[in-house]
């Protein structure tokens, strides 16, 4: 299968029945029975660190399974109670968590599969902190109408046909960000996938110097700022590495930081610094800001080197 790239055995796994409430399913190459009706289930299989999520729909068969493939598997497993089953809707998402940054378009995958040609049915919802779920477009197959109700956002018709139902969240904003739902329905099936979508910008780092020579008593300021980063979560850190100390960095203490900036865009900025009084001791020292966000696999380093004469 497609998915199943990563470690297999990290993966969660639930069968549940699906309730038809009593409905006969009427499904192309299942058996009708005329006084049960027959049973169906649904799986859902997740990816733990949000590489995919898969929901899979499938009724219980008969007993029309080659009887040597059913005697091999009570061989390989004598105590399980075996199940003849058929998947033959499935749903799945490759972008469960999105991080986008700003301004970038977003694509929010949503795939699906039938065994056979059939009208689909595809709504999306997003759910939106502080507000109630609001309908973004629904597609009817039987029609080949697909309606938009928010702007922002678009989806491929031709693709529908091959099995996407994904769509485009154009020029990422911070009011983007939310739960997103993809319903896709087929006949009575009816299945959806949710898909995180926040917005990550990365910080800008800069300091106000690059290198310094100062004399003896001199006093400078030596400032970094980190700006236009989101969300607000951010880490400055100030470290001294003299030329006599040997390898090991000395995090400053001395360290003052401003409030908070509310940039127009959304995203925040600060600034951290300190005063340096030159000394002899300080001469060769390079001062390091460490600067570390949730969008930085690493943290960010600038680095000023400081001569006293």
């Amino acid at each position: 299968m497609k998915f199943f790239k990563q470690d297999t055995a990290q993966l969660k796994c639930e069968i549940n029945p699906y309730f038809t409430d009593n409905i006969q399913i009427i499904w192309p190459g299942t058996q009708i029975n005329e006084y049960v009706p027959e049973p169906w289930f649904v799986a859902r299989v997740k990816h733990p660190n949000n590489m995919f999520q898969v929901t899979v729909f499938f009724p219980h068969l008969s007993e029309k399974v080659l009887e040597e493939y059913e005697q091999s598997q009570l061989h390989a497993f004598p105590n399980a109670d075996l199940r003849h089953i058929l998947p033959v809707f499935m749903l799945s998402t490759q972008t469960p968590l999105i991080q986008a940054r700003l301004k970038q378009d977003v694509l929010l995958n949503c795939d699906f599969s039938i065994d056979h040609q059939a009208s689909v049915r595809i709504n999306w919802k997003v759910l939106k902190k502080g507000e109630l779920e609001t309908n973004i477009l629904l597609y009817d197959g039987s029609t080949k109408i697909l309606t938009y109700h928010i702007k922002g956002i678009s989806m491929n018709m031709d693709e529908i046909n091959k099995g996407s139902a994904s769509i485009v969240v154009k020029s990422m904003t911070l009011e983007n960000q939310g739960l997103y739902t993809c319903s896709v329905s087929v006949g009575p099936l009816f299945g959806d996938q949710l898909i995180h979508l926040e917005a990550v910008e990365t910080p800008t780092v800069t300091l106000n110097v690059k290198s310094l020579l100062l004399e003896k008593g001199e006093e400078q300021k030596i400032v970094c700022e980190a700006s236009n980063y989101y969300p607000l979560d951010v880490t400055i850190e100030w470290l001294q590495e003299s030329r006599d100390q040997g390898l090991l960095p000395v995090a400053l203490t001395n360290v003052l930081f401003s409030a908070h900036k509310n940039n127009r865009n959304g995203t925040f900025s600060l600034s951290s610094f300190f005063l340096l009084t030159a000394s002899p001791q300080d001469d060769g020292s390079v001062f390091t800001c460490r600067v570390d966000h949730v969008s930085l696999k690493y943290p960010i380093k600038k680095t000023v080197k400081v001569r006293v004469k």
